[in-house]
C-alpha cells in the first residue's frame, strides 16, 4: 500500500512539475499577446508545446491562464518579500520597496501587462475573480507584514496597496510606451506614497 501511495505522490508531482512548465512556456506567449488575441493555437505554437499537450493538463484557455497568472504573482509576491526580509529603519525600507518595483518594471513589464489584462478581464470572467481575490489579498498582506501604518493617518493596507498599484501601473504603462524618462519619475512618486502614511514595520 505504501508503495502504491508513493507511485500516486510521484506521479501528481511530475503532473504539477509539467503543468508548471507548460504555464512558465505561455506566460512568454501571453505577455506578447494578451489575453484577448491569444488563443490556444498561438499559444502553442510561441511557447513550443503543442495544443494536444496543452489540452492534456488544461481544460481551456482560461484555466491555462489562471495558472499562469498565479505562478507569476507568488513569484512577485516571493521577489519583494525576499528584498525586504532584512527590514531596517523606514527609509531603508521604503528604498527597498521602490527598488525592487522599479527594477520589476524594467524587466517585466509585459508579464505585468498581462496581469493588468488579466484583472480586467475578470470583471467579465468569473472564473478568474477568485483568483485575482486572492493575489490581490496576498499584495496587501505583504504590505501589512513589512510595513504599519501611521494611525494618525487614518488610512489602512488596502488603501495602501491601491495607491502603490496605481503608481505602479502608470509606471509600467510609461515603460511600455518606450518612455526612456519614466525611472526618475517613477522612484519620486512610488517613494513619495510610502512616506505619506507609513512607518516602519
Amino acid at each position: 500500500m505504501e508503495t502504491l501511495r508513493q507511485k500516486a505522490e510521484l506521479k501528481s508531482r511530475k503532473r504539477v512539475a509539467k503543468k508548471t512548465e507548460i504555464a512558465e512556456s505561455a506566460l512568454i506567449a501571453l505577455s506578447q499577446l494578451g489575453y484577448a488575441r491569444a488563443g490556444l493555437r498561438d499559444i502553442a505554437a510561441l511557447s513550443g508545446v503543442s495544443l494536444g499537450v496543452i489540452h492534456y493538463y488544461f481544460e481551456d484557455k482560461n484555466e491555462l491562464v489562471s495558472y499562469a497568472i498565479q505562478l507569476y504573482k507568488q513569484q512577485f509576491v516571493a521577489d519583494l518579500d525576499a528584498a525586504l526580509v532584512d527590514g531596517g529603519d523606514r527609509d531603508q525600507v521604503i528604498g527597498a520597496i521602490v527598488r525592487s518595483l522599479e527594477t520589476t518594471i524594467e524587466t517585466k513589464s509585459e508579464t505585468h501587462r498581462l496581469w493588468y489584462d488579466f484583472r480586467e478581464q475578470a470583471m467579465f470572467e468569473e472564473a478568474f475573480q477568485k483568483d485575482v481575490r486572492e493575489i490581490e489579498e496576498a499584495l496587501v498582506d505583504l504590505l501589512s507584514r513589512h510595513l504599519k501604518l501611521d494611525p494618525e493617518k487614518g488610512s489602512d493596507p488596502l488603501q495602501f496597496y491601491i495607491a502603490v498599484d496605481g503608481v505602479f501601473r502608470f509606471y509600467t504603462h510609461r515603460k511600455l510606451m518606450r518612455d526612456t524618462n519614466w525611472q526618475p519619475a517613477f522612484r519620486r512618486a512610488m517613494r513619495n506614497i510610502l512616506e505619506c502614511g507609513f512607518t516602519a514595520g
